[in-house]
This record gives structure tokens, C-alpha cells and sequence, in this order.
């Protein structure tokens, strides 16, 4: 019997610091990032021999990557005009939730015309690849959890303290 490897999944609920991330250095396991974009929709990547993140391209994301044939859509990524990332495929919402939210006050999902939803992370949008360079406005994170926030958020320089 041989050897199985561990498979070791790193969920990025702020995209934007993939970029930053450092590479995995362990042979004996596998690691896959997951970028998640809020409720709108996930991106996943196995990292290569490298340890680095994979390159996420604009376009269509097969599953699995690596195979020739017999693999599926689950999501497709493009830039928006305003230089954000907009993602739809069965990774993504297909409608307002709740029913008939649309037609209310309070703020919903919208899906355009195509089905793309916008996931308001700004990105790099001549590139090739999707790199997220900031969360959606509104949103800042404290260690790796996103929080909106209704007025700005005080830049602070220093350590800070949290209390709750």
C-alpha cells in the first residue's frame, strides 16, 4: 500500500493577500488556495512544485486544471469596466436571495444580464491572470476576516490593540 499525501486547503476570505502569501515548502503535502469572494462565489488552485499560488487567468476555470479532458466549467472570471472582478458559472449565485429581494430596499445580490456578478474586489485589469489588489468598498480586514464598515476606517500606524 502506498504512501497517501495530505491534501492542505488555505481559504483566503481577503483575496487581495495571495499576493503576499509565502510558498509552501512541505513535499509530502498538498496545498490548495481558495479565494473567497464574500457570498458571491470561490476560486480554487492547487499550488505547483514552485510552493507559490497558482496563476488564476481571466476566462474560463476548469475543474480539474491539470487534465486534458473530462473536466467541467465551475466558474468563469472577467474584469469589469470599473476594474473589479466579476465571476458567474456554478460557483456563483443564480438569482437574488431572498426571493423577490430585488424588488425591495435592502441591499442584494445583483446578477447581470449574462449572469456575471460582481464581487466588488478591485483588480489589475489589463493582466492575463486575476490579482486582486483590494477588498470591496466598504470592507476592511483584521487579521483575515472581512468587516464592513458604514463610515471610513481611520488609518493607524503602529500596533494596535483589539478589545471586545
Amino acid at each position: 500500500m502506498g504512501t497517501v499525501s495530505p491534501d492542505i486547503i488555505a481559504v483566503w476570505r481577503a483575496p487581495e493577500r495571495l499576493t503576499q502569501a509565502l510558498p509552501w515548502r512541505d513535499a509530502g503535502a498538498r496545498m490548495t488556495d481558495i479565494l473567497a469572494f464574500g457570498e458571491v462565489g470561490l476560486v480554487a488552485a492547487r499550488r505547483g512544485r514552485s510552493g507559490k499560488p497558482a496563476i488564476i487567468p481571466f476566462g474560463m476555470v476548469p475543474a480539474p486544471r491539470a487534465a486534458a479532458s473530462n473536466n467541467i466549467i465551475v466558474a468563469e472570471i472577467r474584469p469589469t469596466a470599473k476594474g473589479t472582478v466579476a465571476m458567474r458559472g456554478p460557483m456563483v449565485p443564480q438569482a437574488p436571495f431572498p426571493s423577490g429581494a430585488e424588488r425591495g430596499r435592502a441591499p442584494y445580490l445583483r446578477i447581470s444580464a449574462n449572469g456575471y456578478v460582481d464581487t466588488g474586489s478591485p483588480c489589475r485589469p489589463n493582466t492575463a491572470a486575476m490579482v486582486v489588489t483590494g477588498p470591496p468598498p466598504g470592507m476592511a480586514t483584521v487579521g483575515d476576516y472581512p468587516s464592513a464598515f458604514e463610515q471610513p476606517v481611520m488609518s493607524v500606524d503602529g500596533p494596535l490593540t483589539a478589545i471586545a
